[in-house]
């Protein structure tokens, strides 16, 4: 029409009532963006810090495919234009790329073993942690197995930084290097010697300050507990 150059006023306005017209009954609804925005925004932190199948995917290439989709979203977001297609189709890859998550419920056990039960044991049974000379040694020891209860209580520990506290006390339990208690020079002193000395020595037997041979006699006596007590330092 706006290329005859003889077109009519009639005919014109006839066109112009068209477009009015079609226009008017157009009816398409606003772009709606809010599950969108709540999938790449509130959700995608979510799952990042608390969800296991995202933390600990092993499979990088699905947890980029999954980062990449929440970043896409973004722009459909800032576009002031964008369709309901393309809203949708943005939704569609990140609920998409987050069920192809597969990551496994973090695994504490073995950490909880070793930093409770067999650090205890370690502790009260073992002449490499009690003997050890080198406090340096003990003390990265004991750091190790206090750390690993922060891991512990943190729902949202990652498998990595539970293997990470494991190996650290691992690490430091095998550098542990205390010899074993040597309770020799104590069992001669408190049964051969101390024999000998009660039968053979007047500076025991003769000995009239009472309280002096009770002291001598209660240590020779505390000495068999000591012999006794497979854990002593």
């Amino acid at each position: 029409m706006l290329s005859n150059d003889n077109a009519t006023q009639d005919q014109v306005n006839a066109a112009l009532r068209a477009i009015t017209e079609a226009k008017a009954a157009l009816n398409g609804a606003a772009t709606d963006k809010e599950a969108l925005r709540e999938a790449s925004t509130t959700d995608a932190e979510r799952t990042k810090t608390t969800n296991a199948k995202y933390y600990n995917e092993t499979d990088q290439a699905k947890k980029q495919a999954y980062d990449n989709a929440v970043s896409a979203a973004a722009g459909v977001l800032s576009n002031d234009n964008a369709t309901q297609d393309q809203v949708n189709a943005a939704l569609r890859a990140i609920t998409e790329a987050k069920a192809a998550l597969n990551g496994a419920a973090t695994d504490k056990e073995v950490l909880r073993e070793a930093s409770t039960t067999d650090a205890e044991r370690t502790k009260t049974t073992n002449a490499k942690y009690y003997n050890e000379t080198d406090q340096a040694k003990k003390q990265a020891y004991d750091n190790a197995v206090s750390a690993a209860a922060g891991v512990l209580s943190n729902d949202n520990a990652t498998q990595d930084q539970v293997n990470a506290a494991l190996r650290a006390i691992t690490e430091a339990k095998a550098a542990l290097n205390g010899a074993a208690t040597d309770k020799e020079a104590l069992r001669e002193a408190s049964t051969t010697d101390a024999e000998r000395t009660k039968t053979t020595n007047a500076k025991y037997y003769n000995e009239t300050d009472q309280a002096k041979k009770q002291a001598y006699d209660n240590a020779v006596s505390a000495a068999a507990g000591v012999l006794s007590n497979d854990n002593a330092t």
